[in-house]
């Protein structure tokens, strides 16, 4: 089996602490589709090479056997419908997380 990440959420005013209780306690993270940009549901997270974020925001730090969406941006990853291990629900994606703690 597979690990990836880990890689980082953080608080938002789309990504508020209910939402880190939520993720916490089902080991799931949900997205919707990128603002602005598309109509596909997608997970959204970041990658720890992405400069000077991880070290200044609060959020989820998280693992999966859940292979990321190729092709990315750098400092981003994204898991979209359509793939192995990624469910749609109500116009939302999700993925089932491995390991996650609040983070830092």
């Amino acid at each position: 089996m597979e690990i990836y990440g880990p890689y980082y959420r953080f608080k938002s005013p789309t990504q508020t602490e209910e939402d880190t209780i939520k993720q916490l306690e089902s080991k799931e993270l949900w997205g919707k589709p990128v603002r602005g940009n598309g109509i596909i549901p997608k997970v959204k997270a970041y990658t720890s090479a992405y400069p000077g974020v991880a070290e200044e925001r609060q959020g989820i730090k998280f693992t999966t056997v859940v292979p990321p969406d190729r092709n990315l941006s750098p400092g981003q990853v994204f898991w979209s419908n359509g793939r192995e291990g990624v469910q749609i629900e109500d116009g939302y994606a999700k993925i089932k997380l491995l390991t996650i703690t609040r983070y830092p």
